[in-house]
């Protein structure tokens, strides 16, 4: 699971052919087995790997993983699983945890980490938006989700 987190990451990627891995990677169906195993047929310990190695992706949001992750498509996907089955909280809770990394401004949009370092001085990224198409594809479902809330409490 930390192979994989660190491959898919923003903590590594100061290798060689970080830019063809991502795209390779993203040309694959890796993310599709992922995001699959936010199904309510999984246990709790997979619903919280697949949300770890998917918020991991998240974090660089200028990689090709990241934009396919970020489509409306996957979202689609990643809320289908959520609300799947309404007595799967953790399917649940796991599933909106990547939703908010993908909506979370402090995702990098570089290759460096949080931070560059130039003469002894760090210049802070500036916050990102995220992708309108992400927020439109979570907007509909979004309804749903607080049904579901409301029922558990």
């Amino acid at each position: 699971m930390q192979v994989l987190v660190r491959l898919v990451g923003a903590d590594d990627h100061l290798y060689p052919n970080y830019v063809d891995v991502m795209q390779w990677l993203a040309e694959s169906n890796l993310l599709e087995m992922i995001v699959d195993k936010l199904s309510p047929s999984s246990p709790p310990e997979v619903h919280a790997n697949a949300a770890e190695t998917l918020c991991a992706i998240t974090r660089n949001a200028s990689s090709a993983l990241a934009t396919k992750l970020s489509s409306p498509s996957f979202v689609a996907r990643i809320f289908g699983h959520a609300l799947e089955d309404s007595q799967s909280k953790s399917c649940l809770v796991h599933s909106l945890s990547v939703c908010i990394s993908l909506l979370d401004p402090k995702r990098s949009t570089s290759s460096a980490f949080m931070f560059h370092s130039f003469r002894s001085q760090h210049m802070y990224e500036p916050p990102i938006s995220a992708k309108p198409e992400t927020i439109g594809a979570m907007l509909p479902k979004l309804g749903e989700y607080v049904d579901v809330f409301y029922f558990w409490f």
